[in-house]
């Protein structure tokens, strides 16, 4: 029984990579930023997040430029119904972007799209034996465009991908699957990104992401530590104009490597996690990704 779960999981994995679909040039954002606390499924939470990635684009004559994304993020789950099975989530976050080059810094601040999901437990916490368990869910979202977007923001010299909102509803699917086999585990997330047009009909790709990891548990007095490794997966379709026509040097993928570490005492939960790119191609190789990091604190309920 447990080796055909762990057959299953690697079939899902397959198949989200191979759904892949091809971020402005000058920069890229990812919308599903950071890698999530393991132990988070098991408990309604209210959460703070700090998210950073960055990236660097050289263009002709030399010229360079360095974005930062960051994020910090309210989040909310809560779970209803029998046995807790459905979970509302519930996102807002507030962005700052930054941009620097040899000549000036810019900077845009406020508060991005709002997202409010919904997701249902096909497995909850179900026993394989010997000590094994499958947690497995799916959930269905909704951004709205409650961020603030500027259809002219290249006139600032800014892609469109720059701006705090993307104007746009867009909708997510999402899957997530752990598996516990005694103090260790194996974690699976998948989100898919569906972005709708803005008024003036720019759309934005849409995104693919996946996460696998390994983790076990070790018991430290009356706290809970958990490390993990493991690899993520990203995928940004093309941009398109109002005429359909895609945008030059958007679109890109990456691979990443993830190292974290979650800390539990009581009903706090605290965790941090860091990715490298491992393997990338953003906006025709004119963008390098950095590393990433996302630091999150949780309270239990």
């Amino acid at each position: 029984m447990i080796k055909k779960v762990i057959l299953i999981v690697f079939v899902m994995v397959f198949i989200h990579l191979n759904q892949a679909k091809s971020c402005d040039a000058c920069g890229c954002a990812s919308g599903n930023v950071g890698f999530g606390l393991i132990s988070d499924y098991r408990y309604n939470f209210i959460q703070l997040g700090f998210f950073n990635m960055g990236f660097r684009s050289n263009h002709e004559n030399n010229f360079t430029t360095v974005d930062q994304f960051r994020q910090w993020r309210v989040a909310m789950r809560y779970g209803i119904g029998k046995d807790a099975r459905f979970n509302l989530n519930a996102f807002i976050p507030y962005i700052t972007n930054v941009r620097e080059t040899s000549i000036e810094k810019q900077r845009l601040s406020g508060f991005g799209d709002i997202r409010l999901e919904i997701s249902y437990a096909l497995f909850n916490n179900v026993s394989l034996g010997d000590n094994s368990f499958l947690y497995s869910e799916i959930g269905v979202g909704v951004k709205l465009p409650t961020g603030a977007y500027n259809a002219e923001l290249h006139q600032d010299n800014l892609p469109d991908n720059f701006n705090i909102g993307n104007g746009s509803l867009s909708y997510k699917i999402s899957s997530s699957t752990v598996l516990n086999f005694g103090s260790n585990g194996l974690s699976f997330s998948g989100n898919y990104l569906i972005n709708g047009n803005t008024k003036d009909g720019y759309h934005f790709g849409n995104q693919l992401d996946a996460q696998l990891s390994y983790f076990r548990g070790f018991q430290v007095g009356e706290s809970n530590l958990t490390p993990s490794i493991g690899m993520a997966y990203e995928n940004i379709a093309d941009d398109n104009y109002t005429t359909g026509n895609r945008v030059p040097e958007t679109g890109g993928k990456g691979i990443y490597g993830t190292v974290s570490m979650n800390l539990k005492y009581k009903n706090i939960l605290t965790g941090i996690s860091y990715s490298m790119p491992i393997s990338e191609n953003y906006s025709g190789g004119i963008v390098k990704a950095r590393g990433r990091l996302s630091c999150q604190i949780s309270y239990l309920f």
